[in-house]
């Protein structure tokens, strides 16, 4: 049998400045729990390395993943996030999850500069 291919996200947000830090992980917990809820999950993990929190979602396409980006708390959280962080993400289809050092690597070399508030004034 096939091994199905996977519709990949990874994010990497730093804090515009520590009074935002707690901010961003209450929203980044809440967006966890919701993408592993979500029925197309397949896998979802964050973690945070040198100040950048990284998450890294697979769910079964990209209607799904789309799905799961424009609701709840998701959805809310990236309508605050120029406010609070700056970052990157990347998505791409794969047969294969990454680990935490190949999304690390994947979202350096790949990720789209995400706008803060800082950047665009």
């Amino acid at each position: 049998m096939a091994e199905q291919k996977n519709y990949i996200s990874i994010t990497g947000l730093r804090s515009q400045g520590s009074e935002h830090t707690k901010r961003i992980y209450l929203h980044a917990m809440c967006s966890m729990k919701q993408a592993k809820a979500a029925p197309s999950n397949r896998f979802a993990e964050s973690w945070t390395v040198a100040d950048v929190h990284h998450t890294v979602s697979a769910l079964d396409s990209d209607a799904a993943m789309q799905a799961y980006v424009r609701a709840g708390t998701h959805a809310r959280a990236m309508g605050i996030g120029p406010e609070i962080a700056s970052g990157k993400v990347y998505g791409c289809w794969s047969d294969q999850i990454p680990d935490r050092e190949e999304a690390h690597s994947i979202w350096e070399t790949n990720g789209r500069s995400i706008p803060s508030e800082k950047t665009t004034r």
